[in-house]
Order: C-alpha cells, then structure tokens, then sequence
C-alpha cells in the first residue's frame, strides 16, 4: 500500500468524527490537516526518509498526526509513552536514533547525533519504506527492540477492516501493538476513537456513558479492577456492544464473573505479539476462553507445548537482541504454554517461564488462580513462583479478600478450600492478603518475582 493510498483513505471520510479529546470531536479533515503540518514540520527540523526517531507522545491529536506524517516521511518511528534518560541513551546506542520528538503546542525535535548504524534497518531504506520499532516492557528482561515494516502493517490493518464504524476506546497503549492496532483498524474503517488521559476504572467506565462506547479493547486485569470497583455499577454502559480481551491470559473464573457483571455484552478473545501482530480469532462464545485464530494472514501449530506463529506481517528481528525466537522453518515460538483441543481450539495455560516447578511438579499460576476464584472470599489474587531450598521453587500466592474476614480466617479457609481440589504440592507454603494486585504499566498482572 503507497502513502497516498492510505492517506487517500482516512480523507475520504471528511467531517466524521475521527477522534474525541478531552470533550472535542476532531474531523478526519482535522486530523489530515494535522498530518501534513507536522509533515512540514518535522522535515524543517532535518528528519528524511530511514531516519530513526523517538517519538515520546500517547494517544492524542497531536501524537497520532506525528506518527503518521513519520510513517509518511518513511521514517523509522519507536513510539514511547513513558521515556526515561535512560532509555533514551538505550534507543540511540542500540537502535541508532537519531532524534527525539515531543509532540505538544509546538514540535520539539532533539537532535540525538549519531548513535552508529543498524543493518536490519537496510531493507527498510532500500525499499524506502517506513519502519516501526516496539520497545517490550522489559518487566522479566532487558526491553526488546522489534522492528516492523510500518508500511505494511497498515496494509494488514487496512484488508483487515470491516466497514462498520463504530466508537472505540483507546485504552491499551499508544506504544504497544495491541494499542496501535485498535487505532489503525478504527480509523481506516470511518470510526471514532475516544482517547483517555486515565486508566481509572470510573474514568473508563464516565467515558463509555458520555460517548456512547461501543467497543472497549482492555486487559483480564482491568476487567477485574472495574468489576471490583463497581463503576459499572455508576456509570450506564448500555452503549456498550463488545469488550475485547488479551495482552494476558484470561481465567476462566474470572470470565464467568464478567458475564454476570456485563450480561449483555459479548466478549472476545484477541490473540497476538508484537512480533507477528494482532490477529483475527473466533471461540465458542463469551463465556470460553477457548479460541481460534481465524486470519489468513497468520498460521499457528503448538510443538513441545509450545504455541508457534508464522505471519505474513511477521517483524524483520530484533534491534538490540539476538532473533533466537524464530525456528529454523520461520515459525515464531511465542513463549506461550499451550494445547489445541480435539475441536481444534487454542487453549493458553500462561507463560512457560512463568510455571513454577515444585520439586518435579509444575503448577500452572493460571489454574491455581481460576480455582482460587472460585472461593467465596477471594476478590482478586495472584500465583508465582519463590525460591526453595529444598524443592527448588515453591507457590506463593497474593490474595484480596472481599467481605469482612481476618487474615489467619482467610488463610485457613483458603488451605481447606484447595484442599478439596487441588494436588497437594500445588497448595501455595505461603499466603499473603493484599490489598491490590500487582501489575505492569500494561494492565497485566506481574507473575515474576525476583
């Protein structure tokens, strides 16, 4: 897909509502306007075709228009939204970039100087075609480096659309895929996104009943926050059609509960990396967290346990890493730990690094928590590994009580409920009550521990 192709695509939608900021509806002529100034702005500031640029910005008018006019200068963009010195001195020493944009009232634009050369970035130049970098989160690591053809995920995006518009909330990330993937499909489709400063679970929910929602892409985590909190309780959310689900893993306990919350909402699976993108899936219906992933342009097998992509819009490698993820076939090995059923559905057991091993025996966090649940007095909780000196690893587990109970009540109602259902070496040697769950800046519950 040419620049002018995608372009030409979002014009033709004209005074539509594009995006709601901060109560102001903005045309897609307002955000083609703002595209092209910040065209003219950032190639006055000495950015051209392969340059890499850091582009520290969210969701907002001004950071969407930015990352747009880079994708249409062909530069090579690492969208940030939380940026530190540190990972600026990081991305220019083993990205290369070369400037840092802030897009507010005005462009700033940094000139970083020269931060050497990368050869996974030749093809991009030589093809004059635009580039994307995604920095991981870093939270069990050093951050990844994942560089795409921009260009061509827009393409995907773009063949991807159905024609029906329909309003959106941004909440997942304006440097995550996830996030990306919810603007570029709501925007090339004629929809309407609402951008959020807040991830509080009253500022969601205050968003959805005064734009009328139709769509909320967020993490199991937060589902569980909002349902703790009962802002979907204050708020009228009748607007409200779909709610997507993934980033993580979804319990099936905790699905249940969203039913109830949200009866009349349907709910849907979203499956993807930031290696091979989000990709189209279908499942049984709201309450399995079973799945399918329906896409042509991806292929999925399971080897060893281990759930396997191949895509057609598949990242060209890691920057700053050695690609040691992808099979000597071509296939991605995501890391996830899973099964295909006898129907040919994709269950997802969580992260392979995040089963503990206790003694010889592995211990599932996902499972344990969806058994957890399952107890009256459990709000929220969270299962991870500790080191032992006897056995290796042993299972810890974070709990939120609900209702009024004592600690020690809670932990013996625990150990006598799991008792009955769970093998004994799966029983966590330590119980911890909390008043919230941990979790990343991306909405998912943090299972490593140091």
């Amino acid at each position: 897909m040419t620049t002018s192709s995608w372009l030409d695509e979002l014009a033709q939608h004209k005074t539509a509502t594009a995006l709601v900021q901060d109560g102001r509806h903005v045309s897609f002529s307002d955000v083609m306007e703002e595209i092209a100034a910040y065209r003219k702005l950032l190639t006055r500031s000495g950015i051209s075709a392969g340059d890499v640029v850091i582009l520290h910005a969210d969701f907002s008018l001004k950071g969407i228009a930015a990352l747009l006019a880079l994708a249409q200068l062909k530069a090579i963009t690492i969208p940030v939204v939380n940026l530190t010195a540190e990972l600026v001195a990081t991305l220019k020493s083993e990205c290369s970039a070369r400037f840092l944009c802030r897009p507010t009232d005005a462009v700033y634009v940094t000139d970083l100087g020269s931060g050497g050369t990368q050869r996974l970035y030749d093809s991009l130049r030589e093809r004059n075609t635009a580039g994307l970098v995604l920095v991981s989160s870093g939270t069990t690591g050093k951050p990844k480096a994942i560089l795409h053809d921009f260009d061509r995920l827009l393409e995907a995006r773009r063949r991807s659309n159905s024609r029906t518009k329909l309003t959106v909330l941004l909440f997942l990330l304006f440097d995550h895929i996830g996030g990306l993937n919810t603007l570029i499909k709501t925007l090339f489709s004629g929809g309407t996104a609402v951008v959020t400063h807040s991830r509080q679970p009253d500022v969601i929910c205050g968003l959805i009943e005064t734009h009328q929602v139709q769509v909320l892409p967020t993490s199991p985590t937060f589902l569980n926050l909002i349902i703790l909190s009962g802002a979907h309780n204050r708020h009228d959310l009748s607007s409200l059609r779909l709610i997507t689900y993934g980033t993580e893993p979804m319990p099936e306990e905790l699905l249940i509960r969203a039913k109830e919350a949200f009866p009349k909402i349907r709910f849907v699976q979203t499956f993807g990396t930031s290696e091979t993108g989000i990709a189209a899936t279908k499942s049984p219906g709201s309450r399995s967290v079973l799945f399918k992933i329906d896409d042509e342009s991806q292929q999925y097998r399971v080897v060893d346990g281990e759930l396997q992509l191949k895509s057609r819009y598949q990242f060209l490698g890691y920057v700053n890493h050695p690609n040691n993820t992808i099979t000597e076939d071509g296939w991605f090995r995501t890391g996830d730990a899973a099964e295909i059923t006898a129907d040919g559905y994709i269950r997802i057991h969580g992260r392979i690094k995040e089963i503990i091993n206790v003694g010889g025996e592995k211990v599932v966090p996902l499972e344990l928590e969806a058994v957890l649940l399952r107890h009256p007095m459990v709000a929220d909780c969270i299962v991870y590994a500790m080191a032992n000196a006897i056995t290796g690893q042993s299972v810890w587990a974070d709990v939120v009580p609900r209702g009024e109970i004592t600690q020690a009540e809670l932990r013996r109602s625990i150990q006598t409920f799991l008792i009955e259902r769970v093998d004994r070496f799966k029983i966590p040697s330590r119980i911890r009550v909390v008043d919230q769950i941990e979790m990343s800046e991306r909405y998912k519950k943090q299972r490593i521990r140091a």
